[in-house]
């Protein structure tokens, strides 16, 4: 590489490339070029369009707080069901067992009864 300066001392560098290469260009391709159509001219425009991307973003908040808050009525309303159906369950359970205590409790004055009926044959 090597380094020339001009008249006024600033160096120019001398880029290394192969001789069949062409020269860097100084300038802009058209891929950067912005493109203006898309652009408003006005101030007006401009306020329309910062408006409308202020809409679309609270759209898209309101939207995404209205997903958030199904999901947690989702969520209780699943959790109560299941909680409901767990006390139903305990309600059942403490019936059944009413219900055998009570069978129990009718079995066991009949088997007196049979017994005493047992004796008061043997007796006779």
């Amino acid at each position: 590489m090597t380094i020339k300066h001009t008249a006024k001392g600033f160096p120019l560098q001398k880029l290394l490339r192969p001789p069949n290469a062409k020269a860097p260009s100084r300038c802009v391709p058209k891929l950067q070029l912005r493109d203006l159509t898309n652009q408003p001219q006005t101030t007006d425009e401009r306020n329309d369009e910062k408006k409308k991307r202020k809409i679309e973003k609270t759209q898209i908040e309101k939207k995404e707080a209205t997903k958030l808050h199904l999901i947690n009525t989702i969520q209780t309303t699943t959790s109560k069901q299941q909680q409901n159906m767990d006390v139903q369950y305990s309600l059942i359970k403490q019936k059944q067992q009413q219900q055998q205590q009570q069978q129990q409790q009718q079995q066991q004055p009949s088997l007196k009864h049979l017994m005493k009926a047992h004796l008061l044959v043997q007796h006779q």
